[in-house]
Formats: C-alpha cells, sequence, structure tokens
C-alpha cells in the first residue's frame, strides 16, 4: 500500500474516473476509500487531469441519511482543503462525491406497499422503464413497511424501488434519472466503476438495472463486488446466489452490462477482526483492477469477442492482500541512522586531524627516525 507523494511520476498507478457505491456495503467502501489521503491528494494535485474523478454513493436507508450526507459534506470539505494545500482552485476541482437516496423524490402512492402493488402505479413504472413484467405481491417477505433501515436484504424490493424512483418527478436534488448526465468525462467514453454487496438488498437488488441503464448511455461499466462467505444468514447468502445466477444469465444470452466484474470474498463479519482492514483491500482491489495493463486487462475483460471469463462464471475472485508497513516509524529510524553515520563521520573526520597534527609536530619537533616511522 502506497501512501507517499507520487505527483509528477508515471508510476501507471490509475483512478476510476466515477465510482458508484450502491447499498451499505457500496457506500461504506466508497466513502472509506475517499478517506484515503492518498487517493485525494492524486486525484486533487496530480499533474493529470484525467486522475479526477466523481463518485456517487446511493442507499435506501433513511434512518442513516443525516449521517451519510455528512460524510459526504466532510470528504468534499476535505477535497477542497487537500486543494488549496496544494495551490489548486477547489471552483475548478472535479473531484467530489454526491448523495442519492431514491426515496427521496418518490411519492408514496409509488413506493410504499400498496403503491408498488397497485395496479395503476406498476403500470406507471412499468411504462417508464418499458417493462414486460412485475415480481411483487403484497406479503411481508417481499415487502416491508417504510425504508428506515433500508430494504431490509429484499433484493426484489429495492429492484422495483430503482424503478419507481425513476418513474418519480425530478426534485431538488440528484436523482437516479438525472445520474448518467452527471457522470464524469465526455459521454463517448465514460467509464464506471460499480461497487456493491451482493448479499444485501439494496446493492444486489439495483446494481444490475443501474448498470443496464449506465451502458444504454454509452458508460463502460466495472463491477467490483463483495461476496458473503458459505457460513453466513440464509438471506444474505441466497441473495448473492441469486445476483450471480443473474449475472450468469445475462453472460451467457449476451447480454451482460460490465465490461468487468471482479469478486472480492468478505466471509463473516463476526470474525472479521479489523473491518478498515478488509474495507483496504478493498479499496486496493478497485485501483488494482482500474490500474492492470492493457496486456493483464484481456483476462478481466467479459466483453471481448473470446473472453478468458467464462460465460456460465463471468468474473474474477479477488482475494487481496496487504503488507503494511509503518511509514512515521521507518522514517524515524532512518533519520536516527542517518543521525548516527553523520556524528560518526564527524568523530572520524576529527580523529583524523588529530592524527594528521600530531604527526606533523612530531616530525617537526625530532624529524629523522620518528618522522620515519610515523610515515
Amino acid at each position: 500500500m502506497s501512501t507517499g507523494d507520487t505527483r509528477g511520476q508515471d508510476d501507471g498507478l490509475s483512478l476510476p474516473d466515477n465510482l458508484i457505491g450502491i447499498g451499505n456495503a457500496g457506500k461504506t467502501t466508497v466513502t472509506h476509500y475517499l478517506s484515503q489521503d492518498w487517493i485525494v491528494e492524486r486525484a486533487v494535485a496530480g499533474q493529470n487531469e484525467d486522475d479526477e474523478f466523481s463518485a456517487f454513493i446511493i442507499d435506501t436507508a433513511t434512518d442513516e441519511q443525516f449521517a451519510d450526507e455528512r460524510d459526504v459534506e466532510r470528504i468534499n470539505d476535505n477535497i477542497e482543503q487537500v486543494a488549496e494545500e496544494f495551490g489548486k482552485d477547489p471552483d475548478l476541482i472535479d473531484t467530489g462525491i454526491q448523495y442519492i437516496n431514491p426515496l427521496d423524490d418518490a411519492p408514496d402512492t409509488l413506493i410504499s406497499r400498496t403503491g408498488l402493488t397497485s395496479q395503476a402505479a406498476v403500470s406507471r413504472i412499468a411504462k417508464q422503464d418499458n417493462l414486460s413484467a412485475w415480481w411483487l405481491e403484497n406479503n411481508s417477505d417481499m415487502l416491508t413497511d417504510g425504508y428506515s433501515e433500508g430494504v431490509l436484504r429484499r433484493r426484489g424490493l429495492s429492484k422495483a424501488l430503482y424503478h419507481a424512483s425513476r418513474a418519480s418527478k425530478s426534485g431538488s436534488g440528484l436523482n437516479l434519472k438525472d445520474l448518467p448526465n452527471n457522470l464524469a468525462g465526455r459521454p463517448q467514453d465514460r467509464t464506471v466503476t460499480m461497487v456493491a454487496g451482493l448479499g444485501g438488498g439494496t446493492g444486489s437488488g439495483m446494481f444490475l438495472d443501474l448498470a443496464k441503464t449506465l451502458k444504454e448511455e454509452g458508460a463502460t461499466v466495472n463491477l467490483v463486488a463483495s461476496i458473503p462467505g458459505l457460513d453466513e444468514k440464509n438471506r444474505r447468502t441466497a441473495n448473492a446466489f441469486a445476483a450471480l445466477s443473474e449475472l450468469e444469465y445475462l453472460a451467457l444470452n449476451g447480454n451482460n452490462p460490465f465490461k468487468s466484474i471482479v469478486l472480492v470474498p468478505f466471509g463473516s463479519a463476526k470474525r472479521l477482526s479489523n473491518k478498515d482492514t478488509f474495507l483496504d483491500a478493498f479499496v486496493q482491489t478497485i485501483v488494482a483492477r482500474e490500474s492492470t495493463s492493457n496486456d493483464f486487462s484481456s483476462y478481466l475483460d467479459e466483453s471481448s469477442a473470446t473472453p478468458i471469463p467464462k460465460k456460465f462464471a463471468p468474473f474474477t475472485v479477488a482475494i487481496p492482500q496487504i503488507l503494511r508497513y509503518d511509514v512515521g516509524d521507518i522514517r524515524e529510524q532512518e533519520k536516527a541512522i542517518k543521525e548516527y553515520r553523520e556524528g560518526k563521520r564527524a568523530a572520524l573526520d576529527a580523529e583524523l586531524e588529530l592524527y594528521e597534527s600530531l604527526h606533523d609536530y612530531f616530525t617537526e619537533k625530532w624529524g629523522g627516525d620518528i618522522g620515519q616511522l610515523l610515515e
């Protein structure tokens, strides 16, 4: 994990042009990503404008919205501060993060239990996104009363909310319908890295439909997703299996919206001693995928005519490892060694000067044999 100042260096490191985190896992990863000083400094202070990027977090948990918006504000303030520290005008920096809750602009007539199962609302939603089928029924296994904690791992509900929010009238804030127009980069070559947890509800429910929309708008979309361990709760593993099955079906039928798919095994959260360690590894996986060379990137490219990932398993599993170095302690030790060497050199120089002075004194005083012996 590099934390050094890489400005002006051609180190082959690249950052995603656009980063979208969906659901709890996605937003946690993206906010952690943007909390890394070396990433922000590279994006803001780097000499290459391609290092600038836009980030978005999407979630349905209304009880967490205030905290999420505060995180967004904190990150954007830090980006501006870094820009000022490096003599950049914050108003000219394109790097930043925005928050989207798909429920903000959606009326209850579309997103309530009744709305999502009424013929009138479903017809309106289906017409908006040209849907040919609807999958929700009015029962508690599929629906929930309110969204204070999000969709509670109901991925079918999340998928429905994605389309319901797009059928709503736009409000004052950014929404899913307008998201494609807010991506960084030129429309013809926009690239997006999407981050989600396939075991949750919001992320695993929305990621495919959002990716399809972005691809239709001309973007190239890559997915980096976490998958739960087999010992996780049944609903989480069921969501992941369902999401992977959909990916397989789309790939087999030539409709995979992703150029590449990288899966990061999460395992049991209860047995994870340090969550930040996993998030650090996740961040490094995102950067590593983006920085793959042309020769290696073909191994990840599912969209090529002869893809290396098989269509029945159109993904690559990443097993990231991080070697940690305490840079502060290393630099302190380096400084101490340097000071010791300089002190030792000064002592040796003083000793040599003393020897030379004694040599000159003895030679001058006695000469002859003593001078010859000293020589």
